[in-house]
C-alpha cells in the first residue's frame, strides 16, 4: 500500500530535534544517510514537507477516518 499523506502539521525545529533524538534511541532503526531514518534524512524529509504547505517543517500524516 502506497503512503499518501492528506494531513500536513507544522512542527518547530525543537520538535523536530526531539525527533530525531528520540529515533536515535532505536538501535534498530537508526541508519546511515541515504536512509529514510538517518537524522539528515529525516530533517529534509521534514523541510521537503514543510516546503510543500509553505512552513519550515512538517509532519504528514494519513486520515483514514475523520470523525467531528
Amino acid at each position: 500500500m502506497k503512503f499518501t499523506p492528506n494531513l500536513f502539521i507544522d512542527v518547530s525545529e525543537d520538535n523536530l530535534t526531539a525527533k530525531i533524538k528520540g529515533m536515535e534511541s532505536y538501535q534498530f532503526e537508526k541508519r546511515e544517510c541515504p536512509h529514510p531514518r538517518s537524522p539528515e534524512a529525516l530533517k529534509i524529509l521534514a523541510q521537503h514537507r514543510g516546503l510543500i504547505v509553505g512552513n519550515k517543517f512538517a509532519e504528514v500524516f494519513t486520515i483514514i477516518r475523520l470523525l467531528i
